[in-house]
């Protein structure tokens, strides 16, 4: 699941920015890291079982966005973007929207870090049988 959202994600992210050539990183870039450019990574991912065989996926979210000149008001226009584009990703495969949720942003040391949450519901088919034969005897009085 964690690795559809990143999708999602990245999809939404190059959509959005259609006007420069933006790279998205999805995984750890150790060297040769061209800016400008996103590197998204899910931050400690939960999930809580519900009845049913349903499950509360939480997926908080870190997305970096690397400006070429490190400009304060690069980040800030390039946040404003992404509140909107990232407020609802399709996943793939999938044909309704999921929401994100609580989307904030910090800059420190021209590096923007944007945080949100996607959280939903998953269910588990269970191909097991509910309950058997039930064998009951009674008398009647």
């Amino acid at each position: 699941m964690v690795n559809e959202i990143l999708r999602g994600i990245s999809t939404a992210l190059s959509r959005e920015f259609t006007e420069k050539e933006y790279e998205i990183y999805v995984e750890e870039i150790r060297q040769g890291l061209q800016e400008p450019c996103f590197f998204v990574s899910a931050q400690n991912p939960s999930s809580q079982h519900f009845l049913e065989g349903r499950y509360l996926r939480r997926c908080p979210i870190l997305i970096q966005f690397f400006p070429e000149d490190g400009k304060q008001e690069i980040c800030h226009e390039v946040a404003e973007r992404m509140i909107a584009c990232l407020e609802y990703i399709t996943l793939p495969g999938e044909e309704q929207p999921i929401w994100g949720k609580n989307p904030r942003y910090e800059i420190h040391d021209g590096v923007m870090s944007f945080f949100l949450d996607y959280d939903l519901f998953v269910l588990r088919k269970e191909d097991q049988e509910k309950m058997g034969e039930l064998l009951q005897n009674g008398k009647a009085r």
